[in-house]
């Protein structure tokens, strides 16, 4: 039983820093493809932390098309290696890998819409108070969530002065969740558990 609970806290704590990072490397990506402020001490904190494994990768792994595939590589590698050494430590045994890869997959994707999701609730709290609206998170977070709030606006546009079309947003992106990656976690899971 205490072994059941060391072993469970080292898999909350195992999946917490991984998942951390994965996060901080999706978003270095979305700011280089939004072209975010490099003096802004949020993009600052966000380059000095995974600097260190993507230079490397860099090197062997060139950008394509803007598109920077050292991070994407790191991502999608950490996002298995979190799967492998998390279903090692619940299951003890060798998973399928071609079912981790899918769950790999569905999560980096899932993580996507997670930073999305996040963003665009955090940029309307945002536009509410005035004060938060000019700070250095604010910019990072508008660059993040501008882009799909801009496409939204312009399907849905402001009825009498109100802006309804986050709301519209945060469902097609829950949708895409729950219809798409899901059940493609699941599939990958179940993969996975047929060694």
């Amino acid at each position: 039983m205490f072994l059941e609970g060391i072993n469970n806290g080292l898999v909350f704590i195992l999946g917490l820093l991984f998942d951390f990072y994965i996060f901080v490397l999706i978003i270095r990506f979305l700011l280089q493809k939004r072209y975010a402020n490099y003096f802004n001490p949020f993009t600052q904190f966000i380059l000095k932390i995974t600097n260190l494994p993507l230079k490397p990768l860099q090197k062997i792994l060139p950008g394509f098309k803007g598109f920077d595939l050292a991070i994407v590589f790191l991502v999608l590698l950490l996002s298995i290696a979190e799967m492998l050494l998390l279903f090692y430590l619940q299951y003890h045994s060798t998973p399928n890998f071609l079912g981790i890869l899918v769950a790999a997959l569905a999560t980096v994707f899932e993580k996507v819409i997670s930073v999305y999701f996040f963003s665009i609730i955090v940029a309307v709290v945002m536009s509410w108070l005035p004060n938060l609206a000019q700070s250095p998170l604010a910019e990072l977070v508008y660059a993040i969530a501008r882009p799909l709030m801009n496409w939204a606006r312009y399907l849905l546009p402001p009825i009498g002065g109100i802006d309804l079309s986050p709301i519209p947003l945060l469902i097609v992106l829950k949708l895409l969740e729950i219809v798409l990656f899901d059940p493609m976690m699941v599939w990958g899971l179940k993969l996975a558990l047929n060694t």
